[in-house]
């Protein structure tokens, strides 16, 4: 009881800034922010960096380590990112991950997320005690989304390779489309 109660105050803390309940985007952030000025905020260096982003390592929210990623479009943060790190043994546990994080964002923001399930492939789809693996070999992907204010929050499972990933992202909407556009020159420039 006490950890699920500690998970839900560290998510409504950390996300807290787009309700208005605090003057931040995303972390000690607010979108448009500098990367010098993103990073003065923070107490540790980044464990990764480039040009497009920064990265810390061994972070920790509701319960779940994971990384933090800040993304800057012309220099201005445009996107946080959660990359959660927790590994099963069961893949269907990360469907649970995916529910729990879900219920925690829909109490906080009083709104129901719009969620889409796209089967790629549906070999597995009539099969529940199969969500999972088809999940981390990429036949389905799972993903909520809420507008508010500025900012779209998108909670994204999904795999490959057997390989899954859940994660958070914080998006600037007004940036949103320069970041786009950064990352394809970026991946233009590297070809």
């Amino acid at each position: 009881m006490g950890i699920k109660i500690f998970s839900v105050v560290s998510l409504l803390f950390v996300v807290g800034s787009l309700s208005g309940q605090s003057q931040f985007d995303f972390q000690r952030a607010k979108w448009g922010q500098s990367r010098g000025d993103v990073l003065a905020e923070i107490s540790t260096s980044p464990d990764k960096s480039g040009k497009l982003f920064v990265t810390f390592l061994n972070g920790f929210i509701s319960g779940f380590d994971c990384d933090i990623n800040y993304y800057f479009a012309e220099d201005k943060l445009a996107m946080g990112e959660y990359l959660f790190r927790k590994k099963h043994s069961n893949s269907n546990d990360y469907v649970s991950d995916y529910k729990y994080l879900k219920s925690l964002l829909e109490k906080k923001y009083s709104n129901t997320f719009v969620e889409t399930i796209d089967w790629k492939n549906t070999t597995f789809k009539d099969d529940p005690t199969s969500i999972g693996l088809a999940i981390s070999m990429g036949h389905l992907e799972m993903k909520a989304v809420l507008e508010t204010g500025s900012t779209r929050i998108v909670l994204l499972l999904s795999g490959e390779n057997l390989d899954v990933q859940v994660s958070l992202q914080y998006q600037s909407l007004s940036l949103r489309d320069k970041l786009k556009s950064e990352f394809e020159r970026e991946d233009s420039e590297n070809l």
